[in-house]
C-alpha cells in the first residue's frame, strides 16, 4: 500500500484550480471564506453522473452546471466540489469499494510521477476511502459533445425509451456513433494527437485504462489541453512481463480509434500493415527492419543496411551511447538511430533530404514506441547535408554518416567535414569499396574510398584514425576523434 506522506509529497504540485479562476461574486466568495475559517474544507457542490455540479454557494464560470430536480446522482460513488483554503478540489468517496479505491489511488501516483495530465493529489482518507484531487478547470469532452450535439450523456438514455431499450453492444456503438459525429466541431486533430500521447505515457508507467470514454476526458479551459480522470477502473500492470502488456495496451488503443476515428497501432493492426506492405513508401525500403513480435520489413540478413548492418558492425563499433546527443547525415527511415536511442543515446537528430524517407521514417519510429512502449527522442532535419553549416544545432557527442557523405562534390564534403569540426570530436563515416556498382560518376568510387574519408578528417583536425574492415566486407567505417 502507498504511503499517504509519500504520496503527497510526489503528486501534490500538479495542476491545481484556486477560487479566483472562476469569476464568482464577491459576496460568495466572502461566504465561502467566512464558512472556512471553522473547518479544514467545505463542500459547494456535488457533480453528478454526467458531470455536471450542482452549486450550493454560487455558479462558476465555464462549468456545466445542473439544478436540484435535474441533478442524476451517481451510481457507485460520490463527487463532492470542495474548497480547501484558496484552492477548489474534488473529493472522492468510493462507499466501502476498496478495490475501486486502489486502483484509482494507485493510477493517479504512478500518472503523477510519469508527469501525465491528471489531477494532483491533495489528500487521502485510507479509513474512510476517499482521495481529494485538484479540481480541473474546463469542460467534460461528452458535454462538450453533448453541445455540439451528440445525445451520449447518461441522462439522454434515461429519458429516451428507444435508447433505454438498447442492449449493452448496441448503446456502446449509438454512443461511438454519435461522438464522433460531433468531434470535428468539439476537437482538433492535435487534441486527439495530445490526447493519445497522454494514453501513451500511462501504458509507460504500466496503466491499462481500461475504460476509455468521453466523459473520462477534461478540455482543459485555459490551453485546451487533455486531462484525464476517473481511474477506478484502472489495471496496473507495472509488474507485468512487456508481452503481456502489449495486449492491454493494444485493447485501450482499439477503444481510443473507435472513439475518435484514429488509426493508432496495435499488433493486428501492424501486422496487417507490414503483411500488405501498407507502411509508407514500400517500394522505396532501403535499410530492413526488426520490431519484435515477429514483426520485419526487408531482408534481416542484409548486412549492408538496417537490421542486419547494425548487428554485423554499427553495434559493436558505436557502443557505449549512453547519454550522448548524436547527428546522423543521410539518416534515411531512421533504423539505425532508433536503435542508438534504445542503447541508450539521449537524443538523436537525423539529416535526411527525402521526403519519403522522412514519411517512412515517422512510421518507424511509432512502431517502435509501440513496440517497446517507450518514446525516443529522434527528429529529423529535412535538409541536404550540404546546407549543415547553416543550421544552429548547438554540438554533438557523435556525428555519423553512414555510405553518404560521398555523394556530395569535393568541395561540399570538405566545408561539411571542416564544420562538423567545430561541433563534435568524433566521426563515424562508413564508406562502400565496391567497384562494381555502376556509378554514373566515376568520382564517386574514390569519395566512397576508405582513403579519402580518412584524408578528409585528417585536414579537418581529426588526427586519431582507426579503420574497421571485415574480411570481404564492402562496406567498412572510418572512425575519426581529436582526442583519444
Amino acid at each position: 500500500m502507498l504511503q499517504k506522506e509519500k504520496v503527497l509529497q510526489e503528486c501534490g504540485k500538479g495542476y491545481v484550480s484556486h477560487i479566483d479562476d472562476f469569476g464568482l461574486t464577491r459576496e460568495t466568495k466572502e461566504r465561502i471564506t467566512k464558512s472556512l475559517e471553522n473547518a479544514d474544507e467545505l463542500v459547494i457542490g456535488d457533480i453528478d453522473q454526467d458531470g455536471l455540479i450542482r452549486f450550493f454557494f454560487g455558479r462558476m464560470e465555464g462549468v456545466a452546471a445542473v439544478s436540484g430536480e435535474d441533478f442524476l446522482p451517481k451510481e457507485r460513488y460520490e463527487l463532492k466540489l470542495i474548497a480547501v483554503r484558496d484552492i477548489i478540489a474534488v473529493k472522492k468517496c468510493f462507499k466501502g469499494d476498496k478495490s475501486s479505491f486502489i486502483n484509482e489511488l494507485s493510477a493517479l501516483y504512478h500518472l503523477n510521477v510519469a508527469g501525465a495530465n491528471v489531477p494532483a493529489i491533495l489528500d487521502i482518507d485510507f479509513e474512510n476511502l476517499s482521495i481529494t484531487i485538484s479540481f480541473i478547470n474546463g469542460l467534460n469532452l461528452e458535454e462538450l459533445l453533448y453541445q455540439n450535439g451528440a445525445r451520449i450523456r447518461d441522462r439522454d438514455y434515461i429519458n429516451d425509451v428507444h435508447l433505454a431499450s438498447l442492449s449493452t453492444e448496441d448503446g456502446w456503438n449509438w454512443y461511438i456513433q454519435e461522438g464522433r459525429k460531433a468531434l470535428t466541431n468539439s476537437i482538433d486533430s492535435s487534441f486527439i494527437n495530445d490526447l493519445y500521447a497522454e494514453i501513451q505515457r500511462s501504458h509507460r508507467a504500466g496503466i491499462e485504462l481500461y475504460d476509455i470514454k468521453y466523459d473520462k476526458v477534461i478540455v482543459e479551459a485555459a490551453n485546451d489541453r487533455p486531462f484525464m480522470v476517473d481511474f477506478d477502473s484502472t489495471l496496473d500492470y507495472s509488474g507485468t512481463g512487456e508481452k503481456t502488456f502489449s495486449v492491454m495496451r493494444d485493447r485501450d488503443t482499439e477503444k481510443f480509434n473507435l472513439l475518435f476515428g484514429s488509426k493508432k497501432l496495435t499488433f493486428k493492426r501492424f501486422k496487417y500493415m507490414l503483411k500488405n506492405s501498407k507502411f509508407p513508401h514500400s517500394h522505396k525500403l532501403y535499410s530492413p527492419v526488426y520490431f519484435g513480435y515477429g514483426l520485419k520489413m526487408g531482408n534481416l540478413l542484409d548486412v549492408n543496411a538496417g537490421f542486419g548492418r547494425w548487428h554485423f558492425i554499427l553495434k559493436k563499433h558505436l557502443l557505449p551511447l549512453t547519454g550522448k546527443r548524436i547527428l546522423s547525415l543521410g539518416a534515411n527511415n531512421g533504423f539505425n538511430e532508433i536503435q542508438m536511442l534504445k542503447y541508450g543515446a539521449k537524443e538523436v537528430v537525423g539529416v535526411e533530404i527525402s521526403n519519403e524517407y522522412i514519411e517512412q521514417g515517422s512510421f518507424i519510429k511509432e512502431a517502435f514506441e509501440w513496440a517497446d512502449n517507450r518514446s525516443y527522442n529522434f527528429t529529423y532535419l529535412p535538409a541536404d547535408m550540404a546546407s549543415l553549416p547553416q543550421h544552429q544545432l548547438g554540438s554533438f557527442d557523435l556525428v555519423i554518416a553512414l555510405c553518404s557523405i560521398y555523394y556530395l562534390d569535393d568541395l561540399s564534403i570538405e566545408k561539411l567535414v571542416q564544420h562538423l569540426g567545430t561541433i563534435t570530436d568524433k566521426i563515424v563515416f562508413q564508406c562502400n569499396i565496391r567497384k562494381d556498382i555502376g556509378r554514373e560518376n566515376k568520382h564517386e568510387y574514390t569519395k566512397a574510398s576508405v582513403e579519402y574519408n580518412i584524408n578528409v578528417l585528417q585536414n579537418s583536425g581529426f588526427q586519431h584514425i582507426r579503420t574497421i574492415a571485415p574480411p570481404k566486407y564492402s562496406r567498412p567505417l572510418v572512425i575519426g576523434q581529436k582526442v583519444q
